[in-house]
């Protein structure tokens, strides 16, 4: 009967790990769901600042483009030429 009261502690203690164990595990699955969550944040924050970004530039470029034509054209009407 001895052996078998030991076997019963010693089926408890386990028990008892291996319960401390999996609230271990769900607790580190939650930690890393919510790091998974907060790279997608990230990731979109970043693909979202990248594409304003590249509307400002493409924006401002057009925008250079204009004036450097209005530019062309106010030299060239104030250049006094010789010929006709």
């Amino acid at each position: 009967m001895g052996n078998s009261e030991q076997n019963k502690k010693a089926i408890a203690e386990n028990r008892k790990r291996i319960f401390s164990l999996e609230a271990e595990v769900m607790t580190n699955k939650t930690l890393i769901y919510a790091s998974r969550s907060m790279i997608e944040e990230n990731r979109l924050m970043i693909l979202s600042n990248y594409s304003a970004a590249f509307i400002g530039n493409r924006q401002i470029a057009n925008n250079n483009t204009d004036e450097i034509f209005e530019n062309r054209h106010a030299i060239l009407d104030n250049v006094d030429t010789q010929n006709d």
